[in-house]
């Protein structure tokens, strides 16, 4: 499965990378629109748990925003605002990636505690309850004499 996933995302990026038209106005631009892409689809990839969706679309619109005004020359403070807009969300949605995983994880050792508290009060029970007979056996065998 992870061998497929790394294939998806080297398609996705390499058609990306053929698709994305390159401006002449402003190559650096450009590049941020594109490592943007890229780490978009990087992170609809890890996000399994659907944690980032909302960021990971606001993203894409304002790169997308950004791919159309970048080789305007009297939009570049607006190109510039959504680039690093762009990022910002970027950043949030890896964080909210990297907080579902993390929290999913403690909800699995939340249970596998459970668990094991629920094993040890039955294990308690069983041996209270052995405890008990073990007694009765005693008392049997200590009064018959």
């Amino acid at each position: 499965m992870r061998k497929t996933r790394i294939l998806s995302l080297t398609a996705v990026v390499g058609i990306i990378t053929m698709a994305t038209p390159l401006f002449a106005a402003d190559g650096t631009a450009d590049s941020q629109i594109q490592q943007m892409t890229v780490k978009v689809k990087e992170l609809e990839t890890e996000d399994e748990r659907n944690a980032a969706t909302s960021e990971l679309g606001q993203a894409e619109a304002l790169i997308a925003k950004a791919r159309s005004i970048v080789g305007e020359r009297s939009e570049r403070d607006e190109l510039a605002r959504t680039l690093e807009e762009s990022e910002a969300t970027l950043s949030l949605a890896e964080a909210k990636i990297i907080e579902a995983d993390k929290q999913a994880a403690l909800d699995e050792q939340g249970a596998a505690l459970a668990k094991v508290e629920a094993d040890l009060k039955s294990t308690r029970l069983e041996v209270d309850e052995l405890e008990a007979e073990q007694a009765k056996l005693d008392a049997k065998l200590g009064g018959g004499k």
